[in-house]
């Protein structure tokens, strides 16, 4: 039941938040698993597109519920005093939602 449901959705965040806070080449065995927020967030290069498509990338490579469940990605910058900020919105089937501030 709801239970359940909640319990998937709980573990689908916790993988997807391990892919977040992950950099290539930190897990060992496995050198193409995470999202290296950080380098992407501060290439000259980065767009919110191209962030988007890595993050979903990592998440239908490495999430198996995420096969069960509408995952969206979406990155906004905004004007930071030293340097631009990137906000992040993970939303699962248009009812759970986390965020981070990368700066």
């Amino acid at each position: 039941g709801e239970l359940e449901l909640q319990n998937e959705i709980d573990v689908l965040k916790q993988q997807i938040a391990m892919i977040l806070y992950s950099r290539k080449h930190d897990v060992l065995g496995m050198p193409m698993f995470g999202a290296n927020l950080e380098d992407l967030i501060y290439s000259l290069r980065s767009t919110e597109g191209l962030i988007e498509s890595t993050v979903m990338q990592q998440i239908q490579m490495y999430c198996p519920a995420a096969n069960r469940y509408k995952v969206q990605a979406y990155v906004d910058f905004f004007k930071g005093v030293t340097r631009d900020i990137a906000l992040l919105d993970i939303i699962i089937d248009n009812k759970y939602k986390f965020g981070l501030i990368l700066k």
